[in-house]
């Protein structure tokens, strides 16, 4: 609780993102990682936040704009941010509301004119810090999920396009998927290490070697208030069993891509569920997952992933 006085107004996280234009994803994770904002709880346990939150979150958003990190502005004060930005834009700081987001781009081609492109052609100049400076504005711009969905598919997706028409080659690919596995660690390793939500093991399946999908899928469950329990890529079916039934995990996450052969797949996903205790959920994704079998779980797209490890998160506290 921070004090605020019981008769003071109050914004949900709904309201306060609404009015500042930052995802309730990103203000939960930064109220984890930087202690700002810091809500009251009303009586049913919900967040709520005063409403002198928003003018300082608005100058945050610009400060991010300007191109600072969050590390380097989320727990700064209103004067220090004003100061901040006044240095680097030269310019009045004034604290209206922020214009409407634009529209999502519906056409390929003005989405790759006005996003896709810049993160291309950092991939093609091998250039490691312009490359996570699209990440870092995109995370703080979209939010986690959206970020996945909205960004990081599409420019995977282009990735693999221009490597088929010769413009990128397998040492560019290599490149940004270091880089993006890098990133997505630094998100959601220190969310899962702060957490106390239920246990969930993630790996690949022996001789899967593809786990820049798991690394997405962590981000998610990371912001779903779970625990991530990351094995990475290539583990044997035995360990994979162990690490889930001595650690008391409520659940183990596959991740299957397109390269792996599905019967074979089949055959170790059974394997695997015979293996562990009945209490453990056994979660399949990626593209190249089998059909399902028995009690297995899988899910589509990450929002039902976040969907899934919410409910987890919210039972396992009941």
């Amino acid at each position: 609780m921070n004090g605020n006085s019981a008769d003071k107004p109050t914004l949900s996280i709904g309201a306060l993102s609404q009015a500042t234009g930052i995802p309730k994803e990103t203000i939960r994770t930064w109220e984890r990682r930087y202690g700002f904002p810091n809500p009251d709880r009303n009586e049913a346990g919900h967040r709520v936040y005063d409403v002198d939150t928003v003018a300082r979150l608005r100058l945050v958003s610009e400060a991010l704009d300007a191109g600072h990190r969050p590390s380097q502005v989320v727990d700064e004060d209103i004067e220090t941010l004003r100061e901040l930005l006044l240095t680097s834009r030269g310019a009045r700081v004034d604290v209206e509301p922020p214009a409407p987001p634009p529209e999502i781009e519906s056409s390929e081609e003005l989405m790759r004119e006005e996003w896709l492109e810049p993160w291309l052609e950092a991939t093609c100049e091998l250039d490691g810090s312009a490359v996570e400076d699209h990440f870092y504005r995109s995370w703080n711009k979209f939010g986690g999920i959206r970020f996945l969905d909205q960004r990081i598919g599409p420019f995977l997706h282009a990735v693999g396009e221009e490597w088929a028409n010769g413009r990128l080659h397998v040492s560019h690919e290599h490149f940004v998927s270091e880089r993006l596995r890098d990133f997505l660690t630094r998100q959601w390793r220190p969310l899962s290490d702060r957490t106390d939500g239920p246990k969930i093991v993630m790996t690949t399946l022996p001789g899967e070697f593809h786990c820049l999908g798991l690394h997405m899928a962590a981000v998610v469950v990371a912001l779903a208030g779970c625990q991530v329990v990351f094995l990475g890529a290539d583990t044997p079916l035995q360990d994979i069993s162990d690490a889930a039934n001595h650690q008391s995990s409520a659940a183990v996450i596959i991740s299957v891509s397109r390269a792996y052969d599905q019967q074979k797949a089949r055959g170790m996903l059974t394997a695997l569920s015979a293996a562990m205790t009945r209490d453990v959920l056994l979660v399949v994704g990626g593209a190249g997952r089998p059909h399902a079998e028995g009690q297995e779980i899988h899910l589509n797209s990450w929002d039902e992933l976040y969907e899934w490890a919410r409910q987890l998160a919210r039972r396992a506290k009941d």
